[in-house]
């Protein structure tokens, strides 16, 4: 379960009485965990660790004011993007709600700081991704004490900060508390003990790139496609399919989708490629080539041998999105990714297809 709204009784990481540790040399944290909002939430949000103005709105302010301190205004942003709050109801409202839909917390629950070169005690910036190496036994009995055992109300975890080397880490910590429920989605997005974790941009006003990932729809804005793809192929969400876009073609959606075609050899291809289009009662995602020798060729999703398609916003192959079901394949092109897609006949060259060009059948 998800600890009560309020100042929490926890003293995992503290000889005696100590109200401050240092559980490395270059570190010390002040114990004053905290959580916010509703106890059995369907949203859960994660920063990674105070900052040096919650801690003292911790220490000397109003409890309620602590979460998220100087950066509400675009933590709101972020949630109503993602559907977590809906219209009318403000961040303030649901911090402050303890029976509330939404839950916020940290990482790590309790204040930590780490020396920089001048023995300066910093609150942000490369200590985050130092501490998984130099202190993971506090990250690993914080996230043991309240993350291992999460409520079912719990559908959706959204965790603040999308820098691939804060990402890996976290990830490769959900892999280690649920290792038999573990399944990476993309870059941004894991499925795990039954709910989607997803990271998002830092709403720190010191992140430079937080109106382009929230406002743009070039390449800045990838990782919040990421992030809102996983959302639409999510089976459990609260409020429904929050992303579920327009449909292509204006056909409707299906919870069935067609066989796609495998690396097989040329002479069973013909084969597979009929019973694909011709299943009676789901859907089949298709294209046609539209000019050269090979225009009117039939054209269906091409599946790798490892049993992966690819979707991507460009033709970079650091850009390759690998996805394991039909249904995170649409959810992707619904979201303006393009398909490699290939000719039964020959499914050993597959074409990068936008998605106005792929017919849902």
């Amino acid at each position: 379960m998800l600890p009560e709204h309020g100042k929490i009784d926890c003293r995992l990481c503290y000889p005696a009485d100590a109200n401050e540790a240092t559980p490395h040399r270059l570190w010390r944290m002040r114990n004053d965990p905290g959580a916010w909002g509703g106890r059995e939430p369907e949203w859960l949000v994660l920063g990674f660790s105070k900052g040096s103005t919650q801690a003292d709105y911790y220490a000397n302010g109003s409890f309620d004011d602590v979460a998220f301190a100087g950066m509400r205004s675009r933590l709101e942003r972020i949630l109503k993007r993602l559907g977590a709050l809906p219209s009318g109801v403000t961040l303030n409202d649901a911090i402050a709600n303890p029976e509330g839909n939404i839950a916020f917390g940290s990482l790590i629950r309790c204040s930590v700081a780490r020396q920089d070169s001048k023995a300066k005690y910093q609150c942000s910036g490369s200590l985050i991704t130092k501490s998984f190496k130099e202190i993971p036994q506090v990250i690993a009995a914080c996230t043991n004490q309240f993350l291992k055992h999460l409520p079912d109300s719990v559908k959706i975890v959204v965790m603040l900060g999308n820098n691939s080397s804060y990402v890996k880490p976290c990830h490769d910590l959900i892999r280690e508390m649920f290792p038999e429920a573990f399944e990476e989605l993309n870059e941004v997005a894991v499925r795990a003990d039954g709910r989607l974790w997803v990271h998002v941009a830092h709403p720190s006003g010191a992140n430079g790139y937080f109106e382009r990932w929230m406002e743009s729809g070039a390449g800045a804005a990838r990782k919040r496609k990421l992030v809102e793809a996983a959302l639409g192929v999510h089976t459990d969400l609260p409020h429904g399919k929050i992303f579920q876009q327009a449909k292509l073609d204006e056909k409707p959606p299906s919870n069935s989708f067609s066989q796609s075609i495998s690396d097989v050899a040329k002479h069973q291809a013909e084969k597979v490629a009929e019973s694909v289009s011709s299943v009676s009662g789901q859907i089949t995602l298709r294209s046609r080539v539209r000019r050269g020798k090979q225009s009117g060729t039939l054209l269906v999703p091409h599946r790798y041998r490892d049993g992966c398609y690819v979707v991507s916003m460009t033709k970079f192959d650091q850009d390759q999105v690998r996805v394991q079901t039909m249904e995170q394949v649409v959810a992707y092109i619904q979201q303006g990714y393009k398909l490699r897609m290939s000719d039964p006949a020959n499914p050993r060259s597959p074409s990068l297809i936008s998605p106005k060009w792929i017919e849902i059948l």
